[in-house]
């Protein structure tokens, strides 16, 4: 069920008073004082196994402190608004598979909260920390599969220690214009398939690719990933994209250089 929350909708949270056993809930155009009173019944949704909430505008802070005891079949959560930290429940979500988090900006570490989460295999961060460090800690993340890192702006460094995310298969770093290098110790995560580059900058992707001899400064580090992918956005929503070493993005770099 999908639900547009407005401003004079103080009745929301009865409404969804009656909807005990839906399985989905998506309600967008959240405010703040909405959003404050929806905890109560959500708590209440003992079968609900998605959950979407969508603020107004991506600077519209809710408070997700409303919620003390979560669904327990949650599988899949997405929470798209500014955020003043991650709720502690999550932690609690032990079906959790999927996690969305957007334009949250949060200013600490990664959260214990998410990194133990024992079901885990899927978690897209878009916007969510405004930081210049991300840090993958040891025998974090087990389950994960699938990681998108976008639009980290003040991000520099992603440390990635040996024994975190060991099934990781897909990573998607995009639009984080201070990263110069990969990610140290990527060459660890011996799983890994795919790579996706998103508006990465010039310096970023020219230590990746291979010079004469097949090797580079960066290169060796994902020698192991068989799918190796850069892509810049050209017209509109339109992206072009290369593969790693295609001389047509060789000769890009070579533009964007001059």
């Amino acid at each position: 069920m999908s639900v547009r929350a407005y401003p004079s909708m103080v009745d929301l949270a009865k409404e969804l008073e009656t909807l005990r056993k839906l399985k989905i809930l998506s309600i967008n155009q959240l405010t703040e004082e909405i959003g404050k009173d929806l905890g109560a019944s959500i708590e209440k949704m003992n079968d609900l196994e998605e959950l979407y909430l969508h603020a107004i505008n991506e600077h519209e802070f809710l408070d997700m402190r409303c919620i003390s005891s979560p669904p327990p079949l949650l599988r899949f959560l997405k929470l798209s608004c500014r955020l003043q930290q991650l709720p502690d429940w999550i932690s609690k979500l032990q079906n959790l598979q999927g996690l969305e988090l957007r334009h949250s900006k949060l200013t600490n570490e990664l959260s214990k909260c998410l990194i133990d989460l024992p079901n885990l295999a899927y978690l897209d961060m878009y916007q969510t920390y405004d930081c210049e460090e991300l840090h993958f800690v040891e025998g974090g993340f087990r389950k994960l599969k699938q990681l998108v890192l976008r639009k980290f702006e003040e991000l520099k460094v992603v440390k990635i220690e040996r024994g975190a995310l060991p099934l990781l298969e897909g990573l998607v770093f995009g639009s984080s214009p201070q990263m110069k290098e990969i990610p140290s110790d990527i060459q660890h995560l011996t799983n890994l398939k795919s790579l996706l580059f998103i508006d990465m900058p010039r310096e970023f992707v020219a230590g990746l690719q291979p010079d004469g001899d097949g090797t580079s400064s960066h290169s060796w580090k994902i020698q192991h990933v068989p799918s190796v992918i850069f892509s810049y956005k050209s017209k509109g929503e339109i992206y072009d994209s290369y593969k790693l070493g295609e001389s047509n993005l060789l000769e890009l770099l070579q533009k964007q250089a001059n």
